[in-house]
């Protein structure tokens, strides 16, 4: 689990070790080692995962809610209402979607091998336990587990249900009848047996956030999701409150940041934050680190005023000169 790093104002005032974020480099973070060349300097985030299909597709995605968990993470599970219990129990928040999982288990096929639609759970399952695949897809991302089947030698290429016809299926049983495929079968159980598959995840997870766009600037704890053009400064949320609430900005300095260009209205999310914003919210922060972001506002703000200063002075020297 990670464990909240802790801002030392003292150490800040007195310019002593701390790190480009403003942290004590002499605090540790509880993590396993895997995890650490990619997890320096990842701010917590609110994750949606949206798992469409069986409780063989929901499960694995639960035990990488749970690894995000532990890194500090905040993960929501959007999947089936029947799968509400599931969700929830394993400490996941939940959000229900609409459609009927058990609809998708009747195009399920039962041979010696495996005949399925492909979902990211039941194909895991299959091939784990090394058994020959043929996978009938539907939607989505079951095209995408049919053709890697295909590529690992453990199945025919993927068959679409819209399509099936009788001599299709023929075909693919005589292809999983191939001695080959199911020693390509249990190659692959062999690997899963032996890789940590959440730990790679979350690692690919990890890197690929675009960080430079989601750094905090003054504390670095939570994403970006504001900018004050004024000063250049793009900061989280709870920053943000930390400076509304000193009356270091006001609300008309605020404009919406974005770390991914989306065709949507950002300016939405960041308008409703303001609206909603009272005098008793929470802010996830003790009273020495606000008062170190403060600090830390306001020695940046000096700066860029000298800066401007010693720019215009320079200016108006070569001018008269």
């Amino acid at each position: 689990m990670m464990k909240k790093k802790s801002i030392d104002l003292q150490q800040y005032k007195k310019g002593g070790n701390l790190c480009q974020c403003g942290i004590s480099r002499s605090s540790t973070c509880i993590m396993n080692s895997t995890f650490q060349s990619t997890t320096h300097n990842i701010p917590r985030l609110n994750i949606v995962i949206q798992v469409v299909g069986t409780r063989g597709d929901v499960q694995p995605f639960i035990v990488y809610g749970q690894v995000l968990q532990r890194f500090g993470h905040r993960v929501r599970l959007a999947t089936h209402e029947k799968f509400a219990d599931f969700v929830l129990e394993n400490g996941l928040e939940f959000y229900a979607l609409a459609g009927d999982p058990d609809e998708l288990m009747n195009y399920m096929v039962k041979l010696d091998s495996v005949c399925h639609h492909g979902g990211a759970g039941t194909t895991a399952a299959g091939l784990r336990a090394g058994l020959p695949t043929i996978v009938v897809a539907f939607f989505g991302d079951q095209f995408f587990w049919g053709d890697r089947v295909e590529q690992i030698g453990a199945g025919p290429g993927c068959l679409s249900g819209d399509n099936l016809n009788t001599q299709d299926l023929i075909n693919a049983i005589q292809f999983i009848s191939n001695p080959e495929v199911k020693e390509n079968a249990q190659r692959i159980a062999a690997q899963l047996e032996t890789e940590n598959g959440c730990a790679d995840a979350l690692r690919a997870f990890h890197e690929q956030l675009p960080l430079d766009r989601m750094h905090s600037d003054l504390e670095s704890t939570y994403p970006a999701c504001c900018r004050i053009p004024k000063y250049n400064f793009k900061v989280s949320w709870p920053v943000a409150q930390v400076l509304l609430k000193a009356q270091l900005i006001t609300e008309d300095e605020l404009s919406p940041w974005s770390t991914k260009a989306w065709n949507l209205t950002e300016s939405c999310k960041l308008r409703k934050l303001l609206q909603y914003r009272t005098s008793n919210d929470i802010i996830p922060y003790s009273d020495e680190e606000c008062e170190l972001i403060r600090t830390r506002f306001n020695d940046s703000i000096e700066v860029a005023s000298q800066r401007s200063y010693k720019n215009t002075a320079y200016e108006r020297y070569m001018t008269q000169g």
